[in-house]
């Protein structure tokens, strides 16, 4: 007997290939910089698990890793239909496509990867605000990697203060306050 959350193997492998192809979905804005061979959104996703972790472990309120993880993983597969679109070209008819890609991808799945998303979307557990600032943080840290190496223009970046956002957490604010003494040396 399989266990109760398990989707059935063809919805399962239908999902993996699916999250699979946001290997090749290229993050938007370090190409509209310029960078080469810039990260995609499957090479975010992982670099944001980690800037997740780094956040959790400097919590003192308890917090729940297993669903942390799960909404970094699937925070952006809706992306894998619908390809990348930096902040500063984001629309709510972008957003809202977005959101129909990801519920139509998770359809059939497990209930709690679409609760997961929708408590991404709606900021209100510490999970979810931990995720939201992670997703700035390992972007910044991916644009400080890309400056020390010469590759682009990525002044932007460190002008829109969007991609400093810290959730409210002070644990993740103290993280970027050292990308920013980083770049400053």
């Amino acid at each position: 007997m399989r266990p109760v959350n398990a989707p059935e193997p063809t919805r399962a492998v239908d999902f993996l290939i699916e999250a699979n192809a946001l290997e090749r979905v290229p993050r938007a804005g370090f190409v509209m910089s310029g960078v080469e061979d810039p990260e995609d959104v499957a090479a975010h996703t992982a670099g944001m698990g980690i800037a997740c972790l780094l956040i959790a472990d400097r919590m003192e309120e308890p917090v729940d890793r297993g669903r942390l993880l799960t909404m970094a993983l699937i925070h952006d597969i809706g992306e894998s239909r619908t390809g990348d679109v930096p902040l500063v070209e984001k629309t709510n008819a972008h957003d809202e496509a977005e959101a129909r890609a990801a519920a139509a991808i998770l359809d059939g799945l497990p209930r709690c990867y679409a609760e997961l998303l929708a408590e991404y979307k709606a900021q209100r557990t510490v999970e979810s605000r931990i995720v939201k600032a992670a997703d700035k943080l390992q972007m910044m840290a991916k644009v400080l990697a890309y400056e020390a190496e010469g590759n682009g223009d990525l002044a932007a970046f460190w002008e829109n203060g969007r991609n400093f956002f810290d959730a409210g957490l002070p644990e993740a604010r103290v993280l970027f306050d050292e990308i920013r003494a980083r770049r400053g040396r």
